[in-house]
């Protein structure tokens, strides 16, 4: 190449004893085109050594992804979106099974229906809906945790190693974050009303008395 034929002309002019001397001056006498050349050979080299010191960091933490600023924004994204899509499962699918408990409570009640199986399965349902409740609020009080941590890198300069940490959050820190979570309480305060409601249904008939006969629409 050029450069090299440049660089060898340099040296075999000089001896041995002022090689080191004549290094510098030798660099600063090449050509433009000979130092951009040397240049791209060391990008090169140095690009090639980046990639198989990436190989050997995922080969140590086992196929861990390398943490970068836009790896980070895409996990900031996915768990902000991870939050949306559990909070919103868990007050829809949480509501619906709620209703169906208070269905089935209400044909029990009924005289005409008063089956057993009617109180097993809104038992099952109202549990179920609790489990579910508890569930989605572990996983977005996890998602949240994450993504408020990526949220530190960036503000207050908390570095992030491991893009995906299974370790993070623990348990106790999810359930810190499950306990602040003001919907959980909303959801499981409603229920235990309705559980007292149904408890304490004859009571309450005294301040909930049936329509009077002109509002009544279906006779």
């Amino acid at each position: 190449m050029a450069f090299l034929d440049d660089v060898k002309g340099q040296l075999s002019s000089v001896s041995d004893q002022d090689k080191k001397n004549a290094c510098e001056a030798i660099l600063q006498s090449l050509s433009n085109s000979s130092h951009d050349e040397l240049l791209k050979k060391r990008l090169e080299a140095l690009a090639v050594e980046k990639a198989e010191a990436d190989k050997r960091i995922k080969t140590v933490l086992g196929g861990v992804a390398t943490v970068t600023d836009e790896n980070l924004r895409m996990a900031y994204k996915e768990y902000s979106d991870e939050m949306r899509h559990f909070s919103t499962v868990r007050s829809a699918l949480t509501t619906f099974l709620v209703t169906v408990s208070l269905a089935a409570f209400s044909a029990y009640f009924n005289k005409s229906q008063s089956h057993p199986f009617l109180v097993a399965a809104a038992l099952v349902f109202a549990l179920a809906a609790i489990a579910v409740c508890l569930e989605f609020s572990r996983r977005t009080s996890k998602a949240y945790l994450r993504r408020k941590r990526i949220w530190n890198h960036f503000t207050l300069r908390q570095l992030v190693t491991v893009l995906d940490d299974p370790q993070y959050p623990s348990k106790s820190v999810t359930l810190g974050a499950m306990l602040k979570d003001a919907t959980n309480y909303f959801l499981l305060i409603g229920l235990g009303l309705i559980v007292l409601a149904f408890h304490y249904r004859d009571f309450l008939s005294g301040f909930l008395p049936s329509l009077p006969p002109e509002l009544q629409f279906f006779k």
